[in-house]
C-alpha cells in the first residue's frame, strides 16, 4: 500500500509541474535587401508586422498569425537565444540583426553565408508566411523596443557617399 501511495504522490508532483514561462516580450529583425531596409516585429499576440524602408518612403504591412504559427514563431525566436549574442548593434550587407527583448535587449547577427539551422528555420517561417502579407497604414511605435533608434532611410541609388580620407 505504501508503494501505491508513494507512486500516487510522485504522479501528482509530476502533473503539477508548471511549464516555465518565456521572458521574451518582443523582437525585431532587421536586414538590408536590395537597397531596402526590411524589418519584422512581433510581441507574440497574433500579428507579425513588417516595415520596408526605401530611399524616399516607408511601407508597412502585417500578417495575422494563427495560434499555431504564433507559437512556432515564439519557439523559433527562443531558439535564436541559443546562438552567440553580439555585444554591439552592427549590421553589414549579407547579414540580419535580431534584437530580442528578453528582460534586456539582446543582439544576434546572422550571416547569410554561414547561416545556422536556427536562422534557416526562422527565415523559412518568414518566407512561408509572407504570402499572407496585407498592406497597412503607418504603424506607430514600430521601433519601441528597448530605446533602439530606428535606422534612417537608405540612400538613393546612384548616390555615392563621401568617404573620409
Amino acid at each position: 500500500m505504501k508503494i501505491y501511495l508513494s507512486l500516487f504522490f510522485i504522479f501528482l508532483l509530476g502533473c503539477s509541474h508548471k511549464k516555465e514561462e518565456s521572458t521574451i516580450k518582443q523582437f525585431i529583425v532587421f536586414s538590408i535587401e536590395n537597397e531596402v531596409f526590411v524589418s519584422a516585429k512581433s510581441n507574440f499576440n497574433d500579428t507579425l508586422f513588417y516595415e520596408h524602408k526605401y530611399s524616399d518612403t516607408t511601407k508597412y504591412s502585417y500578417i495575422k498569425l494563427t495560434k499555431e504559427e504564433n507559437e512556432e514563431l515564439k519557439k523559433l525566436i527562443e531558439n535564436i537565444l541559443l546562438e552567440k549574442d553580439s555585444p554591439k548593434f552592427a549590421l553589414s550587407s549579407g547579414q540580419e540583426l535580431f534584437i530580442i527583448n528578453n528582460k534586456k535587449p539582446l543582439f544576434y547577427v546572422n550571416n547569410y553565408i554561414n547561416e545556422s539551422e536556427n536562422y534557416k528555420k526562422i527565415n523559412l517561417f518568414f518566407l512561408q508566411t509572407s504570402s499572407k502579407m496585407v498592406s497597412a497604414n503607418e504603424i506607430k511605435n514600430f521601433w519601441n523596443i528597448a530605446d533602439i533608434v530606428p535606422p534612417p532611410h537608405p540612400p538613393k541609388k546612384g548616390i555615392k557617399l563621401h568617404k573620409k580620407s
